[in-house]
């Protein structure tokens, strides 16, 4: 469990006998778990993104994007860094992070509704409209996306899908 021991041991090995290609393997997949166990305690860290201060938000969001450095197309960091910048009140930092949290995982309906949500916030009523209706195509059942465009007709007055209740 102490992974930054292992990685320092791992790369005196290497200066000892810089040929051993097995020492490299373990080496690149042992960084790979340190960034693994990053990426989820951050992802631990920023679920309260609601109740942080500023200053929380900030340092969050610079800690997301040093992760989405590394993970670009990680839909669920995109998706938490999308949050925080909704937090933040950055809607358009915001669109472009739920954007890809979609491009990365096109098939997942809550990135869709979140991305709706960022269109809605931005007064894209046509894409909101767009991104709640793919994401109940990827889950019928989901009754977030459901929510939110039934709340979105509403809000603009134009018909719902399939009668009165969609």
């Amino acid at each position: 469990g102490r992974l930054r021991e292992a990685a320092t041991s791992l790369r005196l090995a290497i200066q000892f006998d810089p040929d051993n290609l097995e020492y490299r393997r373990r080496l690149a997949k042992l960084k790979a778990r340190v960034l693994e166990v990053q990426v989820l305690s951050q992802l631990e860290e920023s679920r309260h993104y609601g109740a942080m201060t500023e200053a929380e938000l900030d340092r969050t969001m610079r800690s997301l994007e040093q992760l989405l450095e590394n993970c670009p197309k990680d839909s669920e960091l995109n998706e938490r860094a999308a949050l925080v910048a909704l937090a933040r009140k950055d809607t358009q930092r915001a669109r472009i992070l739920a954007e890809a949290a979609v491009e990365g995982s096109p098939e997942g309906a809550r990135f869709h509704t979140l991305l709706g949500r960022v269109h809605g916030l931005n007064g894209h009523v046509g894409h909101a409209r767009r991104e709640f209706e793919l994401a109940l195509k990827c889950d019928p059942r989901d009754k977030e996306a459901r929510f939110e465009l039934d709340g979105l007709l509403r809000r603009h007055g134009l018909p719902m899908p399939g009668g009165a209740h969609g």
